[in-house]
């Protein structure tokens, strides 16, 4: 989504990572007024955007109340940093149910990660393995 400032930046010449970081920023600073940041929130932004952020709003907001102890907290129960953490990788599931990549993998994948971020599936093989089965046979 493009903001009213990024001609701007296109015309000072900022990297777009330059310009998406921003725009994370941004959309963190309008929602973190609203509410506490999700597991899925910090995972997906990182929990060093979310600890500048608030500390950010800390510093120009007197009303603002600092999160950061919750934060880290949540940080702390997300079991996985990355997709690549997730103890069971896509090749194996290729292999298993002897498919083509596409688009069915990508979304399997998104679905585990997501779950075991939320905390209702646990990075273990057989568990991972069953919930992929799961999710097989619901497509």
């Amino acid at each position: 989504m493009e903001s009213k400032y990024d001609p701007v930046f296109r015309k000072w010449g900022l990297a777009t990572s330059v310009v998406r970081a921003y725009h994370i920023r941004h959309r963190l600073m309008q929602s973190v007024r609203t509410h506490a940041p999700s597991k899925k929130e910090i995972y997906t932004y990182g929990v060093h955007v979310h600890l500048q952020v608030d500390r950010l709003v800390s510093t120009v907001d007197e009303q603002f109340t600092s999160k950061e102890e919750q934060i880290k907290q949540l940080a702390n129960l997300i079991p996985i940093e990355t997709r690549k953490d997730l103890l069971l990788q896509p090749r194996e599931l290729l292999t298993h149910f002897q498919r083509t990549p596409g688009r069915w993998l990508g979304l399997m994948m998104e679905r585990l990660e997501s779950e075991v971020v939320e905390g209702t599936l646990k990075n273990d093989k057989q568990t991972l393995w069953q919930r992929a089965k799961e999710l097989d046979d619901e497509n």
